[in-house]
């Protein structure tokens, strides 16, 4: 997408204004920003590398059972192939 150099100034504006409030906000109240970010940050790491004692509680704890077609006698069903058929429309032909 081309962009003009007025848009990249403002866009650079702009994220200047950005950095510039979020120091003035770190140096005035810096528990306003760390623990916010330690708490999103905590969240993520659990979400992207869970503990086992995590992984263990949430797991199942029944065993899986693997359902089997009882109407078969041990033998496999095949597919049967069936014909294409072609299946004549209404529409008018244009030649």
């Amino acid at each position: 997408m081309y962009t003009s150099t007025a848009a990249k100034r403002w866009h650079y504006l702009i994220l200047a204004l950005v950095a510039v409030g979020f120091f003035t906000e770190l140096i005035r109240s810096p528990f306003s920003i760390i623990v916010p970010l330690l708490i999103i940050g905590t969240i993520y790491y659990l979400y992207k590398f869970p503990p086992r004692w995590l992984l263990q509680i949430t797991s199942s704890s029944r065993p899986v059972v693997r359902r089997t077609n009882h109407l078969s006698k041990g033998k496999p069903e095949t597919k049967k192939r069936r014909r294409f058929r072609v299946i004549n429309g209404n529409k008018k032909e244009m030649l």
